[in-house]
C-alpha cells in the first residue's frame, strides 16, 4: 500500500471517483429517461385530478367533450407543479452528487443573483411586450383591463413559478451543461432545444400550424444561448418566468396553448392566425419567430465577442 499524505487524501479519492463515473452521454440519457418518466407520471396525476374535479363540479360540457377549462388546467398545474419541482430538484441533485461527482450548485453572491434576476426579467418580458405593442399599434389589436381580477389570476401567476424552474433546471442546468462541458456545445444546444419542444408536444393547439413548434424550438435555442452567455441558471430561469408571465397573467393570452386569465386582455379577434398565434397564443405568431431569431443572433454575437476577449486574455497571460 502506497503512502498518501493526509492533505492529499481527499484529492486522491475525488480522482478515483471521477475516473470510475459513467460516460457523459450515458448519464445524460439516463437523466432524460428518468425525467420523462417522472414527467409522464405527473401528467397522469394531473389527468386524474382533472377528471375528479370535473366529475365533482358536474360541468356537463367538460365531461362530454373532455375539454378542461383554463381554470381546471391551472389548478391542476398548481397542485402538481410544486411537488414536481421538488422531485426534479432531488433528481438533479442525485445525479450531480453521485453520478457526476460534482457540486450540486455553485455558490453565487446575493448581489450577482439580484443582477441576474433583474436582467433576466427584462430580457424575458420585453420581447412579449414589444410584440403586443406592435399588434396594438400596427394591427388594431385591443388591450383592455380585465373586468374581474380574482383568485384565478393569482393561480395563473403562481403555477408558472415551478414550471419554468423545472424546465430550466432540466434542459439548461443539466442536459446542456453536461454536454457543453464535454466539448459538444452545438449538440448541447440542439439536444436541449429539441427536448424542450418535445415536453410541450401535447399542449393544446400545438399542431394547429408549424409556427408553434418552430417557436418552441427557437425559444429553447434562445434560453440555451442565454445560459451559455451568462453562465447563470438564475438569469435564464427568471427570463423564462417573465416570458410566461407577460403573456398569461399580464396580457391574458394563452401561454403555449394554455388559456390564462390576466390583469389585461389583449383582443386579437379577426386577425390572421399566423400573426396573432391563434388559440396557441403569441408563441404561435410569425412576429414571435422574428423576435426570437433576432434575440438569438444578438446573444450569439455577444457570446462570440466575449469568447474573443477571453482568448486574447489567455494569449497575453501566456
Amino acid at each position: 500500500m502506497s503512502d498518501i499524505p493526509p492533505g492529499n487524501l481527499d484529492e486522491e479519492i475525488d480522482k478515483i471517483l471521477k475516473k470510475n463515473k459513467l460516460h457523459c452521454s450515458h448519464r445524460v440519457i439516463f437523466f432524460i429517461l428518468s425525467f420523462y418518466g417522472i414527467y409522464i407520471l405527473s401528467g397522469f396525476v394531473v389527468g386524474a385530478i382533472t377528471i375528479l374535479y370535473v366529475s365533482t363540479t358536474g360541468n356537463v360540457e367538460e365531461m362530454q367533450n373532455f375539454v378542461p377549462s383554463e381554470k381546471t388546467v391551472a389548478y391542476g398545474n398548481l397542485l402538481v407543479g410544486f411537488p414536481l419541482a421538488i422531485i426534479c430538484f432531488i433528481l438533479y441533485a442525485l445525479f450531480r452528487k453521485f453520478l457526476d461527482k460534482e457540486k450540486v450548485f455553485e455558490r453565487v453572491s446575493s448581489k450577482k443573483a439580484l443582477t441576474n434576476s433583474i436582467c433576466g426579467f427584462i430580457c424575458g418580458a420585453t420581447p412579449i411586450l414589444l410584440i403586443a405593442a406592435l399588434l396594438i399599434f400596427a394591427c388594431d389589436a385591443k388591450l383592455t383591463a380585465s373586468p374581474s381580477v380574482g383568485v384565478f389570476t393569482l393561480v395563473s401567476f403562481i403555477c408558472f413559478i415551478p414550471l419554468g424552474f423545472i424546465e430550466e433546471l432540466i434542459f439548461r442546468g443539466y442536459i446542456q451543461r453536461m454536454l457543453d462541458e464535454e466539448g459538444y456545445p452545438v449538440i448541447a444546444i440542439a439536444t436541449s432545444a429539441i427536448l424542450f419542444w418535445v415536453v410541450h408536444g401535447m399542449n393544446p393547439e400545438i399542431w394547429s400550424s408549424p409556427l408553434p413548434s418552430l417557436n418552441l424550438f427557437l425559444a429553447g435555442v434562445l434560453f440555451c444561448v442565454a445560459y451559455k452567455l451568462t453562465g447563470s441558471l438564475i438569469f435564464v430561469t427568471v427570463m423564462h418566468f417573465a416570458w410566461n408571465q407577460a403573456q398569461g397573467p399580464l396580457l391574458g393570452i394563452p401561454v403555449s396553448g394554455l388559456k390564462m386569465e390576466g390583469l389585461y386582455s389583449l383582443n386579437m379577434a379577426g386577425m390572421q392566425s399566423w400573426l396573432s398565434g391563434g388559440k396557441f397564443g403569441l408563441e404561435g405568431s410569425l412576429a414571435t419567430s422574428f423576435i426570437l431569431i433576432t434575440m438569438i443572433l444578438i446573444f450569439s454575437l455577444l457570446l462570440h465577442m466575449r469568447q474573443r476577449v477571453y482568448k486574447k486574455d489567455l494569449k497575453v497571460e501566456s
